[in-house]
């Protein structure tokens, strides 16, 4: 699983307490971010859109 999470070019691992699983579930969810615009482009999507 870590083998594709680093294949995905994907830095969520960078992050403090997302290991190699986590990272891998949420790529599989959003699926490839480089789609967003910015980063505030993922709120939509993922249910958090505040108006």
């Amino acid at each position: 699983m870590a083998a594709l999470v680093a294949e995905s070019e994907s830095r969520l691992t960078d992050t403090p307490g997302i290991g190699a699983v986590t990272a891998a579930r949420l790529l599989g969810r959003t699926g490839n971010p480089t789609r967003f615009p910015a980063a505030r482009g993922e709120e939509g999507p993922a249910g958090d859109l505040q108006r």
